[in-house]
């Protein structure tokens, strides 16, 4: 059983290239949505290949993913969750090969304790978040910050740290 990595996802650009990639998403091979699948394929599933060319172990599923349509502008945005570690490696693939295509892709592993944001070519990430807020970094670091409030994780470090000075005493 995996750790899940919880991820935040924006794929924006042209209308046709954003539908299409739906699209392929929802008619993978093995019969259930393939977002990795398509950006990327791997034709026969290997666990060396899909962590080499995703960055995880699985696919993810469309369960909190949706296709929003604005004119000749499309988005694909939700949540979804990856096994073990965020898929920078397929959106950057992705990417490298549809430059007007955006991505941002926000993840948080609390098992592992890293979080990070891959945005348009660049990842930044955190590891050892529970001293991170106890220095208070994210008063330094927006980026750092602004992830920590998106996943709303802020409290379960709190938490963590109340615990241990409990304990210490």
């Amino acid at each position: 059983m995996p750790n899940w990595c919880d991820n935040t996802i924006t794929i924006s650009g042209p209308k046709d290239k954003i539908v299409a990639l739906w699209e392929t998403a929802k008619t993978s091979q093995q019969g259930e949505f393939g977002l990795l699948e398509a950006m990327v394929p791997l034709g026969e599933w290997s666990y060396d290949e899909a962590v080499t060319q995703w960055g995880c172990k699985w696919d993810i599923n469309d369960e909190g993913l949706h296709l929003e349509i604005d004119g000749e502008l499309a988005v694909i945005t939700g949540w979804a969750q990856s096994a073990w570690s965020p898929p920078i490696d397929a959106m950057l693939t992705y990417q490298e090969a549809n430059t007007d295509i955006e991505i941002r892709l926000a993840y948080y592993e609390p098992g592992l304790d890293f979080i990070g944001v891959y945005q348009d070519g660049e990842d930044h990430h955190y590891t050892e978040l529970s001293e991170m807020i106890l220095k208070n970094s994210q008063a330094e670091d927006t980026v750092f910050a602004d992830l920590i409030e998106e996943f709303g994780c802020e409290d379960s470090f709190n938490d963590e740290v109340n615990l241990e000075e409990d304990l210490a005493q």
